[in-house]
Order: structure tokens, then sequence, then C-alpha cells
């Protein structure tokens, strides 16, 4: 964008360290070569913040290091969205785990640019999307905005508009369950924990390619590692975990690619014996009861596929999927 006013053209860049330092220690450092070098930027470097030359909204790209895997009472924390950038500090190459933000400015992007531009610096660490900038991610938007004024400065992007610039960023969807859909089925079981078990449960529900999964499955049981990496998957599936005193109870895999409307469950890989023999008694007992916690159509298919998964043991290797 042009204006008559004279705006700067240059940003800054502020970075965060979590201790205090003087110039001259701070000059040794960033030119020495050692491992109390590395060491430095790995414990002490927190991250950056960009300043952009305008009026108000001035906050840019931000990395920033998040909190640590574990917090004062032991509680364990998990960053799933999070990605490596290479950030260049005076010369010094530094490795920071954490996930882009970046303020609306109601110039180049408002609430609509800003979402997919985080979105994309996760989403473009893998190969089906590509990292765009704001003023790429509004152009491609449309051509014009809703109401036939210009894209720029940007107002906002319709549905549509939104739908058109995630399309052109490779990220042409195949996922059809939303996240509201698994949620009512998640309730749904969490509602036949609830009967007879006095554990507090938490639900941890996140979207993933199948690989990633898979990836992740191998700190499991051998076998069931086994299994999972044997067992033919959508591309993207929705993961429920289950969880009880920092303790992974089950997880409920559902096809993110199935319509809403039918049983999109795909399996059910359980970690406790207990709240398996448990599910399994409580639904074969009376399987059109136990279906009445399902608010859905399939709720019936539901129950059923819950009970079967229940009745399998992933943990021998004749419970292998066949591709």
């Amino acid at each position: 964008m042009t204006c008559f006013d004279q705006y700067s053209k240059n940003c800054i860049r502020l970075h965060f360290f979590n201790i205090s330092i003087s110039q001259e220690e701070f000059e040794k450092i960033i030119i020495a070569n050692t491992k109390d070098q590395s060491d430095f930027w790995e414990k002490c470097y927190l991250g950056y913040v960009v300043g952009k030359p305008l009026p108000i909204r001035i906050i840019g790209k931000t990395v920033l290091k998040p909190y640590s895997s574990k917090d004062n009472d032991g509680n364990s924390r998990n960053y799933f969205g999070v990605r490596n950038y290479y950030v260049n500090v005076f010369g010094n190459k530094v490795k920071l785990a954490s996930l882009g933000y970046m303020e609306q400015d109601s110039v180049v992007s408002v609430c609509a640019t800003s979402a997919i531009w985080m979105m994309l610096q996760k989403a473009s660490m893998t190969k089906y999307a590509v990292s765009k900038t704001p003023s790429q991610i509004t152009d491609e938007a449309d051509i014009v905005g809703t109401h036939g004024e210009r894209i720029f400065p940007n107002q906002g992007l319709s549905v549509k508009q939104i739908s058109q610039s995630i399309y052109k960023s490779g990220l042409v969807s195949d996922i059809r369950i939303t996240y509201e859909d698994v949620e009512k089925i998640v309730e749904g079981v969490n509602n036949l924990l609830d009967i007879r078990n006095t554990l507090p449960f938490e639900w941890d529900i996140t979207l993933q390619l199948s690989e990633q999964f898979k990836a992740s499955s191998k700190t499991y049981d051998h076998i069931l590692a086994k299994n999972i990496h044997c067992t033919s998957m959508p591309k993207y599936i929705w993961v429920a975990k289950c969880i009880s005193n920092n303790k992974l109870l089950f997880e409920i895999i559902f096809d993110a690619t199935d319509i809403a409307i039918g049983m999109f469950g795909f399996a059910i890989y359980f970690h406790n014996k207990t709240i398996k023999s448990y599910i399994a008694q409580f639904i074969s007992k009376d399987t059109e009861k136990s279906s009445k916690f399902f608010h859905h159509a399939c709720k019936i298919q539901f129950a059923k596929f819950i009970l079967e998964e229940s009745k399998k043991d992933y943990y021998t290797i004749q419970a292998i999927k066949k591709s």
C-alpha cells in the first residue's frame, strides 16, 4: 500500500532473555564458540517480538518459548501445535519450539487473515501446505471485498473468501467431520463413564494426520504399536484421548474424512484394562439403553462400535488389520 503520509518501512525486532546480562558479557557470548554459548541460547533465550511502524496494533510476528512441559505442581503441559523455528541472533542460529503469533493490524490483515497465517505456520511444516505472508493471504482471498470495495485496507474476510485463501494455500480439505461432531460423541462416552466411576476425566481432542498418530504411538506397548502401524487408516483422523490423573486411559480414533450423518468411529485403543472391562460390561447389558448417551442419528451404531472395540485385544498379534 502507498499513502501520502510517509510511514517508515523498517520494523524492529525485540529479543527476550530470562536473565539480566551486561552488554560486555553479551558481546562475549555472541562471538564465543563453546558449549557455554550453546547452553546460553538453549536455556536463556525466550524468543522475539517484531514491532511494526504503525500508529496502533504494532505487534508483528512473535515467536516466544512456551512454558515448560511441567508446571510447579508437576502437572504435564502438552503443546501439540508448536514447530521448530531457527532464529538468527547476531550471527547465531538458535532453535526454538513455538508457534508464530501476529496481531491483526486492520491494514493488510484482520482476524481471519491473522488466523489463517498462524494456522499455516504449523501446516506449512507438512507437504500439504505452504506458508504465506498476510498480504498474500488477503490478496488471494478475492479480487474485491465482500461489497465491491478494495481488498486493501482489509476490513475482514467472508467465509467464502476464507475458504478461497485456504484453498490457494494448498489445504484442499478432505475433512468432513468437525470438532463439534466429535465432541458430541465424546460427551456421550464421558457421561457413560460418569455413572459408576469417581475418577476425574479429562479429554484432549486433536485433528491429526494418521502418519503423525502412528509416529507418536511408538512409545506404546510393542505389540499395540505394531498393530497401530500395520492398520490402514484414513489420511486425517480425530484423536480423542481420555486422561485421568495425568494417565492416558484410552483414545478414540474417528475418521475425519467420513460423513457426519454416519458412524464415523474408527478404532479405540485402551491403555487401562479396568475401564475397558467396565465399558464392555455396561454396553453389553443393554446396548439400546447405552445408545441414549449419544445424541446422533447413528447412536445404536456408535454404541455397538464402542462395544466391539472394547472386546478387541490390540495387545495380541492377531489383532492386526490388513491394509
